[in-house]
């Protein structure tokens, strides 16, 4: 099992509190985390990548779900609290599953290669405990990314497991 935390370091000014910012934080770590992703189940997973099973925690409107698509992973889920949010990725995304649940408590029947969670993690109290119930859902060799804006949140270690950095 495999746990990278991508910490983007932008030189965005973190004082702005508006839309414009947070429209160029997402542009951006978007696209270096489309990046690493990939170059982690390149040369992490020992299967062709468009066969792996993949879970993103509070998939929003579906950005995740748009890296997905473009590399043609045949089986994606996406949770989110949010209704608004399920139903415009079941829009843009017909060929995927979609739960409005809660990921802390939904009662998920399999198991997953690869769990994102792209810029969501804070939203939760207990890290060690979304952790620890991600690394219950990976199967072997599974991959855990978290990628996460450093001034919103930072782990350094999760119930042992060292977090293995990607710096941006």
């Amino acid at each position: 099992m495999n746990i990278f935390q991508i910490l983007y370091y932008s030189n965005i000014d973190t004082n702005t509190k508006n839309k414009h910012r947070d429209t160029i934080y997402d542009t951006v770590s978007i696209n270096i985390t489309a990046n690493v992703l990939l170059n982690i189940l390149n040369t992490t997973l020992n299967s062709n990548i468009k066969s792996i099973n993949w879970l993103d925690v509070g998939c929003g409107v579906g950005k995740i779900a748009e890296i997905a698509r473009k590399h043609e992973i045949d089986s994606f889920e996406g949770i989110d609290i949010s209704q608004a949010n399920i139903c415009k990725c079941l829009s843009l995304y017909p060929k995927y599953s979609f739960i409005l649940g809660d990921f802390e408590t939904f009662c998920f029947n399999k198991q997953y290669d690869l769990i994102t969670f792209y810029s969501t993690l804070h939203h939760f109290e207990d890290y060690n405990y979304i952790i620890n119930r991600a690394i219950n859902l990976l199967k072997p060799n599974g991959i855990i990314l978290i990628e996460q804006e450093p001034r919103v949140c930072k782990i350094n270690c999760v119930n042992g497991y060292n977090l293995i950095y990607n710096l941006m």
